[in-house]
């Protein structure tokens, strides 16, 4: 668990994974000396982020029993912010309140893995054509970025870092969509597909798969090539029905 000082980081990756670092990247614009003032996040929002990073990443497990007590020891805060945290993260999903029995790391069921991967599969689909419609060369610039870092670790068997690039992939795609409403839907589903991908291991067939069709992906967007583009990824998130890598 970490230390409640070190949330911000987890806040960033929660708000766009390296997309925000990307997209400063890209900018050439430059900054007003002065900023608007951004109301800092309460205690019990950082203790929700740092949860939130923990079950994405996997070192909270799907089905995991959470110890109010524990965690508030590990953050170094009380437990009411924990609490709240709790309620917070129940009402993303990502945690379930059974009485008398205590809270749990959400584990979803096939018709549930299902729904969501749906779901997923309507979302993306929708924010690719309109990032090739709005923001096509963005889009790409964003995957010059991610493509190298994605091989590297696909090469060194990284899985952690793979799974960071994949999910910044999938993030820019969602984000350079320009529709909000879209983005707002997405990152709970986005925190689940994560928590899911990241708790289990895929067969090495699955990893080299995974990685073709991404390069596909990248080869046909680079391209602005909508109809293939969307071809392609359809094809790589609905493997029998289940999450895609």
């Amino acid at each position: 668990m970490k230390p409640i000082e070190q949330v911000q980081f987890a806040m960033t990756v929660r708000t766009g994974l390296i997309t925000t670092v990307l997209v400063f990247l890209h900018s050439n614009e430059s900054r007003d000396v002065l900023k608007k003032i951004e109301r800092s996040a309460s205690l019990s929002e950082q203790v929700a982020e740092a949860l939130r990073a923990e079950i994405v990443s996997g070192r909270l497990q799907l089905g995991e029993v959470l110890s109010e007590t524990r965690i508030a020891t590990s953050l170094g805060v009380s437990r009411t912010p924990v609490r709240e945290a709790f309620s917070r993260l129940e009402n993303d999903g990502l945690l379930i309140t059974k009485p008398k029995s205590g809270t749990y790391v959400f584990n979803p069921t096939p018709e549930e893995l299902r729904d969501l991967n749906e779901m997923r599969v309507c979302l993306e689909v929708e924010a690719l054509r309109l990032s090739l419609q709005r923001s096509a060369n963005d889009l790409s610039a964003d995957i010059q970025m991610i493509r190298p870092e994605m091989q590297g670790a696909f090469e060194r068997g990284d899985p952690q870092l793979y799974l960071a690039m994949d999910r910044a992939f999938h993030q820019a795609m969602i984000e350079r969509s320009g529709n909000q409403l879209l983005i707002e839907m997405y990152q709970p589903i986005a925190d689940k597909i994560g928590a899911i991908t990241s708790d289990r291991s895929p067969e090495t067939g699955d990893q080299a798969r995974s990685h073709d069709q991404h390069l596909k992906l990248f080869e046909t967007i680079s391209l602005a090539k909508v109809n293939e583009a969307v071809s392609a990824l359809r094809e790589h998130l609905a493997p029998n029905g289940c999450v895609a890598i």
